[in-house]
């Protein structure tokens, strides 16, 4: 079985301790084995636990956080919604030659805050 990495980063799971337990809890309850559950700003992701395979946010950013991109493994990608008023679902992958993005449709998402809004 290969090892796979997933950063998600959503409001919900990013906001409180409580939110953070119920987190661990429910990907304890579906089979999950070695979850761990950070809270903290989600602009600058969890360097120490890079590289991610996948990174998932449910927040929107007005541009894509550079540590995000940074963090993701070669191979891997990132959904992530993109813009203020207007955002787009975007999906980045990372190569060995480099990033690419592309906008899949328009959608709309909380705004990211922390660091994202500075």
């Amino acid at each position: 079985m290969k090892h796979f990495t997933l950063l998600f980063i959503g409001l919900a799971a990013l906001v409180s301790a409580p939110a953070s337990a119920e987190g661990l809890s429910l990907g304890a309850s579906v089979g999950y084995v070695n979850v761990e559950v950070s809270s903290g700003d989600g602009y600058r992701g969890i360097p120490k636990e890079a590289p991610f395979d996948g990174i998932l946010v449910t927040a929107a950013p007005e541009e894509i956080p550079a540590p995000l991109i940074e963090q993701l493994a070669v191979g891997g990608r990132m959904v992530i919604p993109v813009g203020d008023f207007y955002q787009q679902l975007t999906v980045v992958e990372k190569t060995e030659k480099g990033i690419s993005k592309r906008t899949v449709f328009p959608v709309r998402f909380v705004p990211m805050t922390g660091e994202a809004t500075r």
